[in-house]
């Protein structure tokens, strides 16, 4: 018997939904990163074995994407340092 994943399946609850919740309705979003469950817990391990820093899933999943956006960054102005700043 197997179990059917619905499309919003994730470990960190309210992430990946597609619609707007009222207290983010009037956010102004320039873009969003998706990541894997599998990447934010490889994260929140290695924050763990090497910052120290116990952390939740959103957070890990919260610097995998900060990590991108630095890269991307980084990818379109190589002649640049971006700096990216998450509060965790």
């Amino acid at each position: 018997r197997t179990v059917r994943r619905h499309r919003y399946d994730t470990i960190a609850d309210g992430v990946g939904l597609d619609r707007v919740t009222h207290n983010f309705g009037r956010a102004r979003v320039d873009d969003a990163i998706r990541v894997a469950d599998g990447d934010a817990l490889l994260m929140a391990h290695y924050l763990l074995r090497f910052e120290g820093l116990f952390l939740g899933f959103s957070s890990a999943l919260n610097c995998v994407a900060a990590l991108r956006a630095g890269a991307e960054l980084r990818r379109r102005s190589p002649e640049k340092r971006p700096v990216v700043v998450t509060i965790l």
